[in-house]
């Protein structure tokens, strides 16, 4: 019902557990961005540790985070019948082109 004032949520506190913690360190000199002609920036530096660290290794995180959940709560290991799944509606997705 769209007028009956009804709540669809819950405010219970769940714990969680933070199982993957990873920080970033760096040490650079100001003068040496300075000296650099500001060739090397903070901004530079994050920015290329994100693009070829932080974001791949999250990638790989996260896929193997959701197959550990999947199978550890029923589904199947049988990678053969995802890429067969993935496939098929690939096949299907191109028809409608």
């Amino acid at each position: 019902n769209i007028t009956a004032a009804a709540r669809k949520y819950d405010n219970a506190w769940e714990a969680k557990v933070l199982t993957n913690d990873r920080t970033f360190k760096t040490l650079v000199d100001p003068v040496d961005i300075i000296q650099g002609n500001m060739t090397a920036t903070i901004a530079n530096i994050t920015r290329v540790f994100n693009e070829t660290q932080k974001f791949p290794e999250m990638n790989a995180y996260l896929v193997s985070k959701v197959f550990a959940d999947w199978t550890a709560n029923g589904g199947a290991e049988d990678m053969d019948a995802l890429y067969k799944r993935k496939t098929s509606s690939r096949r299907a997705k191109n028809r409608l082109l």
